[in-house]
């Protein structure tokens, strides 16, 4: 222990330690350079939009939620579902109908490209559903491969793609998801977007701005009430960082 000591105060130089870094420690990924990034007003920043999921089960309202966002609209479906629209309540919204996941992917690129455009007309995107789209995916993969475990895994990685597209657009996006069921770490239940294979679910919650909840009850007069869970109470999968 004598011997450490001498020893420790003999390699040391009388001097601070701050000092006795910067002459013996060489960092050369911290050197100060002329590449600054923006500094300014919160305000100055381009509004680019929301990219939102609205997850929830089977007749929760998700779908109807379109006749309130912000107009025009663009409605991406499955043709199996937009036939069932009342024309009526579609005023101010297109509705694209897709029958396969290359043309949901050439509507959502090119809409994206052309929402960087001032003249674009489309205050909202929304897809009806994600949760179809990756599953319809999945499916078309299958029909060319053996290893159905490729399905899933190529069809991660094209929809982390489509989630970037997503946020790159400069409008706001709402896709639609059905509500899965799942067992966390700690074997409590808990209930979040759903997707195919465990991976992309776990990923989802960090590509979007909200991830809201539909549900439904009855009220004390015997109503049934429709409303959006925004707060994630450890049950079911929410989150809101657009403020």
């Amino acid at each position: 222990r004598q011997h450490f000591t001498q020893t420790q105060y003999t390699n040391f130089p009388q001097q601070p330690d701050v000092a006795f870094v910067s002459q013996e420690v060489q960092l050369p990924f911290l050197q100060f350079t002329q590449d600054m990034p923006y500094i300014g007003k919160m305000t100055d920043i381009p509004f680019t939009g929301i990219k939102a999921i609205l997850a929830g089960h089977s007749g929760t309202g998700k779908t109807r939620s379109l006749m309130t966002c912000p107009k025009p609209a663009l409605y991406i479906t499955s043709e199996k579902k937009y036939s069932s629209v009342e024309p009526s309540a579609m005023k101010d919204i297109t509705i694209a109908g897709i029958s396969n996941f290359q043309q949901f992917v050439n509507v959502l690129m090119q809409n994206g490209q052309q929402s960087h455009n001032p003249d674009y007309i489309y205050k909202t995107i929304f897809i009806d559903s994600l949760t179809d789209l990756a599953n319809m995916r999945v499916n078309e993969i299958r029909s060319t491969v053996k290893d159905g475990r490729q399905a899933y895994f190529q069809t991660q990685t094209e929809m982390m793609e489509i989630f970037r597209i997503m946020r790159d657009a400069s409008t706001n996006i709402i896709g639609i998801c059905l509500l899965s069921r799942y067992q966390d770490s700690e074997n409590y239940t808990k209930y979040g977007p759903m997707f195919p294979g465990q991976q992309l679910s776990q990923v989802v919650p960090s590509q979007f701005d909200e991830i809201y909840v539909a549900q439904s009850r009855r009220s004390p007069e015997g109503h049934i009430e429709y409303f959006f869970q925004t707060v994630n109470d450890g049950k079911y999968e929410c989150k809101s960082t657009s403020g």
